[in-house]
């Protein structure tokens, strides 16, 4: 009789799970923004239960800004999600007001930072850091990191370790792909209506980016508008949820340029949701709109 309770008890360990293997196994995770879910989901979604702060389709507030009108958190929001054991956040955003409120609630609350030693003035918008593969690639990695320091058995750090590499396999893949995009693209120049598309720029992509805002030169707009009239520009691209600028439709006042929204991928809609829609599928999407502006 003992041998088979034991025999039962080694079979309930190794294939039900029976005993935690880890402190960090079975937990409550909620993230922030849309990228920093989806990167925690792919690194660790088989030993936590993962959960975004945001709901579907609210427009978050990525900065401070007393006038905006956007989705933050209530008291009693943050009182509720500070009862998990870990919150993933990015320290660059507005979210990171609510890291200090967490921690007070619950003091066994631990707290990955995905934005560690990265400072928002490297960057022309801060939805460069997902939109870009290479820079998601360093949040990706941020975020292993924090797992290491809190996991101590070494199988669960080696999946970790695992899905990591595939998560890079995966984005290279997209760096890949973008890259060849403005490398054969029969137009180099791309104009939009925020700083955050210049990453996709000479230095690393090779467009020349023009942003037409309240700030644009003279001498720009007047470029923008002769490249307009020769039929060589005719998308404009801008963020989602934006609508064009006034300069923008002053701009294209007359012509047949359109202007497109871009995915930013900040939080996901219900549909997106309800679609299986993801980073990569997303990023995708976003590359095909791309390649009207720049493909003839």
């Amino acid at each position: 009789m003992k041998k088979i309770f034991l025999l039962l008890s080694i079979l309930c360990i190794f294939l039900s799970g029976c005993i935690k293997r880890d402190s960090m196994e079975d937990i409550k995770i909620y993230t922030t923004i849309y990228p920093i879910e989806f990167i925690t989901s792919r690194l660790y979604s088989d030993y936590s239960d993962i959960e975004s702060i945001y709901p579907k389709g609210v427009k978050v507030q990525l900065e401070n800004c007393i006038e905006c009108e956007l989705y933050t958190l209530t008291e009693k929001q943050i009182s509720d999600y500070s009862k998990s054991d870990l919150f993933i956040f990015n320290s660059l955003l507005y979210e990171s007001n609510y890291v200090r409120p967490m921690l007070e609630n619950n003091n066994s609350l631990k707290i990955i930072n995905a934005t560690d030693h990265l400072v928002a003035s490297d960057y022309y918008g801060l939805e460069e850091l997902w939109l870009d593969p290479s820079r998601l690639l360093t949040l990706a990695r941020n975020i292993k990191n924090g797992f290491d320091e809190y996991i101590d058995n070494y199988y669960l750090k080696n999946k970790i370790e695992e899905n990591f590499n595939l998560l890079k396999e995966d984005l290279d893949k997209l760096e890949s792909r973008m890259s060849e995009m403005t490398k054969k693209s029969d137009n180099k120049v791309l104009v939009t209506g925020d700083r955050v598309f210049e990453f996709l720029g000479k230095e690393k992509y090779g467009l020349t980016v023009y942003t037409i805002n309240e700030e644009t030169s003279k001498k720009t707009l007047e470029t923008v508008k002769s490249l307009i009239n020769s039929k060589k520009v005719k998308y404009i691209y801008i963020k989602q949820y934006e609508d064009a600028n006034e300069v923008i439709n002053e701009l294209i006042k007359g012509t047949d340029v359109e202007v497109i929204s871009i995915n930013t991928l900040v939080n996901l809609t219900e549909n997106e949701r309800s679609s299986k829609k993801d980073y990569f599928m997303i990023m995708n999407e976003n590359i095909e709109l791309l390649k009207k502006g720049l493909y003839n």
